[in-house]
């Protein structure tokens, strides 16, 4: 016998997750076995029948690549969001430095882009140069 906590940090070991993502697959396959079967798990008693099979549950989740769908749909979106933002960054880098271009071009001082922009002085003879 075994208790729920017990068992979320032995799935966590074994599956090297955290114990809140083996807590919520356990849960989930706490869950489903009692939908499927009508059988409900003590948890805190849980036989090790029980632990056996939600500890393989898990396993075979994982392989199948069934947890973290969640997280996954997360990095995917802050990808997205990233790819998008990085995009821009470029767009606004190059706009910067064709305004730097212009500044200088139309006799602005130096120092003067320096402290508009943030930059140091070798950064806009850089860009001046390129």
């Amino acid at each position: 016998m075994t208790d729920l906590d017990t068992l979320t940090r032995l799935v966590a070991t074994a599956l090297d997750i955290t114990d809140d993502a083996a807590r919520d697959s356990l849960d989930t396959y706490i869950d489903q076995l009692a939908r499927e079967t009508g059988d409900t798990i003590d948890p805190d008693e849980i036989s090790d029948d029980d632990a056996a099979f939600l500890l393989e549950s898990c396993r075979e989740a994982q392989r199948s690549g069934d947890l973290g769908e969640r997280q996954l749909a997360d990095l995917e979106e802050a990808a997205r969001a990233y790819d998008e933002a990085h995009i821009d960054f470029q767009t606004a880098e190059q706009q910067r430095m064709a305004a730097v271009r212009a500044a200088l071009a139309a006799g602005a001082r130096v120092v003067d882009i320096c402290r508009i922009t943030g930059m140091a002085r070798s950064r806009v003879y850089q860009i001046k140069d390129a």
